[in-house]
């Protein structure tokens, strides 16, 4: 017998699927406040659809397409592969299994009757009547319910799965922070906005815009010295200069840090002069290939540069940027310097010496962002 939240779940979609305001309303609500899961309207989901545990903090694309008689369990996504990728979302053929903690990603088919084992990360295409596990997935067995029903309940996660699951609960907590500032930031950035920064906030901005990545300020920092020069010759460093790699980084703090992450990362330096620091890439080969492509998108015409009073900077970094020539400019910064008309003072972290991470602390910079310009405008 099904459960009451998969009866009331499959009788809204019905509704919701191709209907008006109201209904998609209803259903919007009751999955995401009530289930606590995202699963649009508009994605094609075939009869007896049943969750387990409400899907909890599954994310499922539009794009995909669901059979009959599937099933999801919580702390799932389903969806695209990559964020400036054009492919496709995936599809569920029917009497498919879905574990906990799967991720499912690109343009894929889950055969019919298959079982994706709690954790797995499933990237191609999988057979029908297979058991599929680990990271990347492998087939595990042929089909059988009896066997995909007993590996699914016996399977203990590792200690990583919890903490990926504690990580996307975390970014959809911070999301909901940034969620109300996400309009006005919207009519301040248009799509053809070219985003430079001093470490991940372009990236977050991006993609919280929903923007194509162009610009490769992504995924990295700068020290203050570092990107002050870039910002001198922007265009020669984005069109002209040589990216290479380095062993280790010229700064002792970054060395340190580099060996306290989570991973290795490279470390770049851009025509001989400026060090970057590649955080959330694993080898120089990445790191190389979407700087060069992304560089390549950047419109000049229409820059927002924004700094941030981190990683060494002193007062004459937040000066020396206040001279550049940048027509929309910011830089926050935990102090209030007189006749520094590009400075953000932000109080709020004034007594830690420096600003915080723009990822944990996104709704704060957005509010101050949309406070500078529009006072501007």
């Amino acid at each position: 017998m099904r459960n009451k939240k998969t009866i009331i779940f499959n009788a809204l979609y019905k509704r919701a699927h191709g209907g008006g305001f109201f209904w998609n309303t209803i259903y919007k609500l009751y999955t995401e406040c009530i289930l606590g899961c995202d699963i649009p309207s508009s994605t094609i989901i075939g009869d007896n659809f049943e969750i387990f545990h409400s899907a909890h903090a599954s994310v499922v694309s539009p794009g995909t397409i669901i059979g009959k008689n599937v099933s999801l369990r919580q702390n799932t996504t389903i969806g695209a592969k990559g964020f400036d990728s054009a492919e496709k979302s995936p599809i569920i053929e029917d009497e498919v299994t879905i574990g906990p903690n799967v991720c499912i990603i690109g343009s894929i088919t889950i055969g019919r009757g298959a079982t994706i084992g709690a954790g797995a990360v499933v990237v191609k295409d999988v057979p029908p009547n297979t058991v599929v596990v680990g990271n990347p997935a492998k087939i595990l067995n042929g089909g059988g319910k009896r066997l995909r029903l007993k590996y699914i309940i016996s399977l203990t996660p590792p200690i990583s799965w919890y903490l990926a699951i504690r990580k996307q609960i975390n970014d959809k907590r911070l999301y909901q922070l940034r969620k109300q500032y996400i309009p006005d930031i919207r009519k301040l950035i248009m799509p053809d906005t070219s985003i430079v920064s001093s470490n991940c906030f372009a990236g977050r901005i991006m993609q919280d815009l929903g923007m194509q990545y162009n610009t490769p300020t992504l995924g990295l920092y700068f020290f203050a010295d570092d990107y002050i020069e870039f910002l001198s010759n922007l265009k020669y460093y984005l069109t002209e200069a040589k990216l290479e790699f380095l062993d280790e980084s010229r700064y002792p703090l970054g060395n340190e840090r580099r060996a306290k992450w989570t991973h290795w990362y490279p470390i770049g330096l851009l025509g001989g002069k400026v060090e970057i620091q590649f955080l959330h890439y694993h080898t120089a080969k990445e790191a190389a290939e979407k700087w060069y492509r992304r560089a390549q998108r950047v419109n000049f015409d229409k820059l927002m540069v924004i700094g941030m009073e981190q990683n060494l900077c002193t007062i004459d970094n937040i000066k020396a940027f206040d001279k550049l020539s940048f027509e929309k400019k910011i830089f926050f910064s935990t102090k209030n310097i007189p006749n520094v008309m590009s400075n953000c003072f932000i109080n709020v972290f004034a007594a830690q010496g420096e600003v915080g991470d723009p990822y944990q602390k996104g709704d704060i910079f957005y509010k101050e962002l949309i406070n500078r310009f529009n006072n501007e405008s």
